[in-house]
């Protein structure tokens, strides 16, 4: 399944949203990219809009942080 083509940018915040078109069970939705500083590491959310972003359902989070390379 290929991503919908999306467009966005990061704010002074430090949070990034990046907005595509998309389908869901056959319906036009919008769908919703963000990165979000969390503690110092990146958080991304997906959501879905069914009324044009004016209410939003997240259907993912992942959390992401840096692991120290194992010593050679």
């Amino acid at each position: 399944m290929a991503l919908p083509p999306q467009a966005g940018k990061f704010g002074a915040d430090g949070i990034g949203d990046f907005l595509g078109l998309g389908t869901f069970e056959g319906k036009p939705i919008v769908v919703r990219h963000r990165w979000v500083p969390r503690n110092g590491n990146p958080r991304f959310e997906e959501a879905f809009s069914a009324d044009k972003g004016k209410t939003w359902q997240t259907v993912w989070t992942t959390d992401y942080e840096r692991v120290t390379p194992p010593a050679r």
